[in-house]
């Protein structure tokens, strides 16, 4: 379904597309977007209509989400092997201890 700009009150609508344009600012600026196509984006909004300015700005959003969770899966990965190495490290150390102990328990049995 598809929103018409006859659907809000004017006042309405100046709210909407303050808010819009506040986060699609937000949203440019800490985007990896080339700085022409932030141009192009912005030269292109007066021309919009709001649900393509709703889209657009949706759009940015799932753009913003989708870098933070690729940062989130990263640092998870790299945290998983850090513990993965400390848990088989910890593990080499005992089992050298234990072959110590074995050895030293061999000696003093002979």
């Amino acid at each position: 379904m598809e929103t018409s700009n006859d659907d809000y009150t004017t006042e309405e609508l100046s709210q909407i597309l303050d808010f819009l344009a506040k986060k699609f600012a937000l949203l440019l600026a800490i985007s990896d977007l080339d700085e022409e196509i932030q141009e192009a984006l912005i030269s292109a909004l007066p021309h919009l209509k709001l649900s393509q300015i709703i889209n657009l700005v949706n759009k940015l959003e799932a753009k913003y989400a989708n870098s933070k969770m690729t940062t989130l899966d990263e640092e998870m990965e790299a945290k998983l092997k850090q513990i993965t190495d400390s848990f088989y490290q910890r593990q080499a150390d005992r089992d050298e201890e234990l072959q110590k102990e074995l050895s030293n328990l061999s000696a003093t049995l002979n």
